[in-house]
């Protein structure tokens, strides 16, 4: 089993899209009522999750006094993804996304929209090409 952890402004998307209700103190921080059913992650070394396999959602889970289980979902798909922030533009398997499925694509990764999802991305992760792996999921059964 595959566990990831997201920062506090995933919580509310990833509880929705689990079909969770949410705490109060949680919504301080939310930015978007869309569904998070997907991850961006580095490939590398780690092993990610792979299709039918259960993955743990996690919040803040290297922080023993901050640490809480989101809940599990299934690993319906991995796509590979190339992500250009400085111009916001993205490959995903191979294809160039259009303007539309570029903005698709930042609201299902838990984001209000196109410009939220660069912004946060220049801060976390730099200017620089990144290649990776796209992770989706959904709710058990």
């Amino acid at each position: 089993m595959v566990a990831y952890s997201f920062k506090r402004r995933f919580i509310v998307p990833i509880q929705i899209g689990l079909g969770l209700s949410y705490a109060l103190d949680d919504v301080v921080d939310i930015r978007t009522d869309k569904p998070k059913r997907q991850t961006i992650r580095a490939s590398g070394r780690k092993r990610h999750a792979r299709e039918g396999e259960v993955v743990q959602l996690y919040y803040a889970q290297r922080s023993p006094q901050n640490c809480r289980k989101l809940g599990d979902a299934r690993c319906v798909g991995i796509d590979k993804i190339i992500i250009w922030p400085d111009g916001m533009a993205a490959m995903r398997n191979g294809l160039i996304m259009t303007a539309r499925q570029l903005t698709k694509f930042a609201r299902a990764d838990g984001f209000a929209d196109v410009y939220d999802m660069q912004d946060f991305w220049l801060k976390e992760h730099g200017p620089e090409k990144f290649e990776g792996l796209v992770i989706r999921w959904e709710p058990l059964a």
